[in-house]
């Protein structure tokens, strides 16, 4: 599967060689991410050159195409946000705590993260973040397959919607924002390969 990766993305493409084209040209596909044409003759590492220089606008374009997924990336230190899970917002209610680490779960229909009164701003937002994003994907190895009689694994955010493998179905973690019923229809086209 190849990719382009630096610090903080990883964009999955995928390349097809055809012998009328004569230059790179990259396309989104909705679904199933980056997709990549090119000459036969033009060699691996110079797509993958031409991707890196790329990926900005890449994830920039990815991101304005599914903007619902990455709303969680601009949550900021303030109480009554919202969060999306299986298509639904629930409130985020944010405290401080006597015990030393912070914290974040889901109780009683809403979400709340606590964290020591000590602790440095910057350091509590790259906290909350980092926490909620672990809490959202291990939800989605559970969900998603109670989803689906399919096996479903969770992939990391690889800028596409998710994959088909040889005997699973390859889901971003990001879906589990979305509703039951998306997330459905997702795998479905995933299953029947279809493009958008």
């Amino acid at each position: 599967m190849p990719m382009v990766t630096d610090q903080s993305k990883t964009i999955h493409y995928d390349v097809h060689k055809m012998p009328d084209i004569h230059f790179v040209k990259i396309y989104i596909d909705e679904l199933n991410g980056i997709q990549v044409t090119a000459s036969p003759s033009r060699a691996l590492p110079k797509i993958e050159k031409f991707l890196h220089k790329k990926k900005e606008w890449i994830h920039e374009r990815w991101c304005s195409l599914h903007d619902d997924l990455y709303v969680i990336d601009e949550l900021e230190m303030k109480e009554g946000q919202r969060i999306p899970y299986l298509g639904r917002l629930y409130k985020l209610h944010i405290s401080t705590t006597d015990k030393d680490q912070p914290d974040f779960a889901f109780n009683k229909g809403s979400f709340h993260f606590t964290y020591p009164e000590e602790m440095e701003k910057e350091a509590v937002i790259d906290h909350m973040k980092r926490l909620m994003n672990q809490w959202l994907k291990e939800k989605a190895g559970v969900k998603f397959n109670e989803l689906h009689s399919a096996s479903i694994a969770v992939e990391e955010d690889l800028h596409r919607l998710g994959g088909v493998g040889e005997e699973q179905v390859h889901l971003n973690w990001r879906m589990i924002q979305r509703s039951k019923p998306e997330i459905k229809n997702i795998i479905k086209q995933l299953e029947n390969r279809e493009t958008c």
